[in-house]
Order: structure tokens, then sequence, then C-alpha cells
């Protein structure tokens, strides 16, 4: 004969039953028995498998639900864009940093404008000082190929 075994029933009733075939006598119906390990006298759990998997499935989708993906936007530049069309973009970067995303500046360079690559620089390093207070970058502007480009992540509330 096995040694006493508490059982958990889905009531929260416990009762001190051999584990076995008198289990199933005692749920009613031939329910799924969780066991807990470790436990002194060992405890197993009468419980309905569909209740189980649907409250899994529930915590699942509300953690999906509260997580908060950060997206990368970018804003595209050319190294004599005007004060306004500037203006305009920064607002746009400000309010992206402000909902947590992060924001890619470019600055495009077109045909003879490679040849003023310090211009561009010059752009993405305004642009980074007048946001500084909404955001952080990543790293020094950086060329790749035609273009200039650099990460500004939000700034961390705690």
């Amino acid at each position: 004969m096995t040694p006493p075994t508490r059982i958990v029933l889905q009531l929260g009733a416990l009762r001190r039953i051999p584990l076995g075939a008198e289990c199933l006598d005692v749920t009613g119906r031939a329910a799924p028995i969780g066991r807990l390990a470790g436990a002194e006298p060992p405890v197993a759990k009468a419980m309905d498998y569909g209740q189980w998997q649907y409250e899994v499935k529930k915590k699942q989708h509300d953690a999906r639900k509260k997580q908060h993906i950060i997206l990368v936007k970018e804003l595209k530049f050319r190294p004599n864009t005007d004060d306004h069309d500037y203006d305009f973009k920064k607002n746009h970067a400000i309010r992206f940093l402000q909902e947590g995303n992060r924001v890619k500046a470019v600055v495009q360079f077109r045909g003879r404008e490679i040849a003023h690559t310090d211009l561009g620089q010059k752009l993405l390093q305004r642009f980074a000082a007048d946001i500084a207070a909404f955001g952080q970058m990543d790293g020094q502007p950086r060329m790749e190929g035609r273009n200039a480009h650099i990460i500004i992540s939000p700034i961390k509330k705690h």
C-alpha cells in the first residue's frame, strides 16, 4: 500500500488518502492529478485541465498586452535642409522619444553634396544637441555610403 497522500480538490477541500485508484473515486471523475515536488507528506492536486489551459493562455495574453515594442523611427534630412523643415522634423523626433521609441536621423548626400560631408556632420550634431533633453546619442555620427546617420535613444525614467 502506498503512503497516505494529501489531495487538494478543486474547491480547496483537503483529503488524506492513498494515491492510486481511490483518487479517482474522490474527485468523482478521471481528473488529471498534478503532484507538488518536495512536499511532505506528498501533495497532489486534482484539477480541471481545460480550466488550467484557459488560465495559462489568459496569463500569456495579458503579458503580451502589457509589453511595449520599441521601434526605430527614421527621419531623413539633406545637408541644406531649411530651418522650418528642420524644426518640424525635430518636433517629430521629440514626440517619438517621448513615446519611448528610438530615432534614427539620416542625412542623405546626392551628387556633388558628398564633397561636403562636414555639413551633414554639423547638422547631426546640432540635431543631437537640440533634443538632448529628451534623448541621448548612441555613439557618434557615422558615414555609411552616401548617408550619415545617428541613433538617439530615449532617456530612461526611473
